[in-house]
């Protein structure tokens, strides 16, 4: 074998034993973004969502949330491969915390000591813990984005029940008073309609109409 053949032979079989980069799926930039929930022209909370990365790695997502003088306090773990939710922690300062496991298929939350599994409903992409607090909200652009869902499992910690969340973007036009190149999505949740505005290339929530209680939850952009 020559030696050119012997450096062909030689790259070929390390390209074959290179590992293939992980895939990287797109989310917001890290950092911390405050949302105000407004109903009638009144500020019913703020909130702090955190976008970032744990020490394994995982997409991170935490939020605190002030309404009137409670306190929420929340940390989900999202897939980077694929932004499905994988741990869930939440509670009120001086209450009780909820945790929940969850894979492709479950998700296992425990609640004072009570725990219950709830199922993937079928024809839906993946499962999620939905608290009723903003960061749900503010973690839907980029779980859709992931996988071009059009709709996902909720488990409502209020119920505790699991719900199917419909998806599908919106054919209304973007408010002119939001960031240029916003795009919508509308989101249907048992009987409640909301129209999520987001950034189309950062996937930052800016904001949430919803429809059905008559709430904004508007970004407070600098």
């Amino acid at each position: 074998m020559t030696a050119a053949r012997a450096l062909v032979a030689a790259l070929a079989i390390a390209a074959s034993v290179t590992p293939v980069a992980a895939q990287i799926i797109a989310r917001p930039p890290n950092g911390t973004y405050t949302y105000n929930v407004v109903r009638r022209g009144k500020t019913l909370a703020t909130a702090q969502i955190g976008w970032g990365k744990n020490d394994d790695g995982a997409i991170l997502v935490t939020e605190t949330t002030a309404i009137g003088d409670l306190r929420y306090y929340t940390e989900t773990t999202f897939d980077p491969a694929t932004m499905h939710e994988r741990t869930y922690k939440g509670g009120s300062a001086g209450g009780g915390q909820a945790n929940a496991v969850l894979d492709d298929d479950t998700a296992t939350m425990t609640f004072e000591g009570d725990a219950r599994s709830f199922r993937i409903i079928p024809g839906t992409s993946s499962i999620m813990i939905d608290d009723a607090l903003v960061s749900f909200s503010a973690a839907l652009p980029a779980v859709v984005h992931a996988d071009t869902a059009n709709g996902i499992t909720a488990v409502i910690t209020a119920l505790p029940a699991a719900a199917k969340v419909q998806i599908s973007p919106t054919s209304k036009a973007p408010p002119s008073d939001l960031p240029a190149g916003d795009v919508g999505i509308d989101v249907i949740l048992n009987n409640s309609q909301a129209t999520l505005w987001y950034g189309k290339s950062s996937l930052v929530l800016d904001r949430l109409e919803d429809l059905t209680r008559k709430i904004t939850i508007d970004r407070v952009i600098p």
